[in-house]
């Protein structure tokens, strides 16, 4: 694609540049979607904001407009790094090398019986080790790529444009690395509780389920999957929450927990009211009961 950069200039001057953009027809029949990016920092909380405004160009010819707003601290970390975040880190960073350990002893002690002891319990440890690790992974380069952005802040004129999407990626990368170590070791805890009958109980019953359980996930993905491409073919030219098939999929599951697409509805009315009505109808009512009916089976059998 092409890029054209608006500095910090005087007004007169920025629409001289947008003329000059509309006379050589820098937006043609070949575009097909505009991106508007800019950065904005807040001096009294250190925050840095990336935006970025969005508008594709669907094959059908209309618009589709969307907005994505990133509010980044980016010294965090070079100025303010208090002594608790410090220990935190220590601490978090201590306790992942011990799972590390540990695991590297039992594979040293038990060879090729690694992984017949606790295979359960195995896996939901390495898959926290990996996801801790690679959020330090993460967290470091971006730790890094910070002190290089503020350097070329320090260095360069204030009108000049810096860019912080990729500070804004990192962030995210991040957080979902996180977001699946605390699951992982949240799961983890049932380790130390399975001697209480009620935790042995629901692992029983989750053992004794586990085949009518992956073929009920298989149904479930596969019609979850067919009401996404539905939704995605149906709104992707008029909402932008089904721009793509990832935001659709993501919207799916909201209109499970009772959050409806607003714009999408709004389109169409009675056709959209027919449609997600249907779609809950379906995964609500009729799946969700099957799934309550192979848990009560199973409970029932161990009990």
């Amino acid at each position: 694609g092409y890029s054209f950069r608006l500095n910090q200039t005087s007004l007169n001057d920025q629409q001289s540049n947008l003329t000059f953009l509309q006379r050589n027809n820098w937006i043609d029949r070949q575009t097909r979607a505009l991106f508007i990016e800019f950065s904005l920092f807040n001096p009294n909380m250190n925050l840095f904001l990336s935006m970025t405004v969005l508008f594709e160009i669907m094959p059908m010819g209309n618009i589709v407009k969307s907005f994505d707003i990133d509010t980044i601290n980016l010294l965090n970390g070079l100025e303010n790094f208090s002594i608790l975040s410090l220990i935190v880190h220590i601490f978090f960073l201590v306790m992942i090398t011990f799972f590390l350990v540990r695991q590297i002893s039992r594979i040293i002690t038990l060879g090729k019986n690694y992984l017949k002891k606790n295979l359960y319990w195995t896996l939901i440890e390495w898959s926290l080790i990996s996801t801790a690790f690679a959020g330090i992974i993460l967290f470091s380069y971006r730790l890094i790529y910070a002190i290089q952005i503020v350097k070329k802040l320090s260095n360069q004129s204030s009108k000049e444009f810096l860019g912080l999407r990729n500070i804004a990626y990192f962030n995210q990368a991040v957080n979902i690395c996180l977001g699946f170590a605390s699951f992982f070791s949240t799961l983890k805890l049932l380790e130390y509780f399975k001697m209480s009958q009620t935790i042995l109980r629901f692992i029983y019953v989750i053992k004794k389920a586990v085949v009518e359980l992956l073929g009920f996930t298989l149904i479930f993905s596969i019609t979850i999957l067919s009401f996404a491409q539905l939704f995605h073919l149906l709104y992707m030219n008029v909402s932008a929450e089904f721009r793509s098939f990832s935001s659709t999929m993501v919207n799916c599951f909201l209109i499970l927990i009772g959050i409806f697409p607003t714009q999408a509805l709004e389109s169409n009315k009675l056709f959209g009211y027919i449609i997600f009505t249907f779609f809950n109808i379906v995964m609500l009512f009729i799946l969700l009961n099957i799934f309550i009916t192979i848990v009560n089976s199973s409970y029932s059998a161990i009990k």
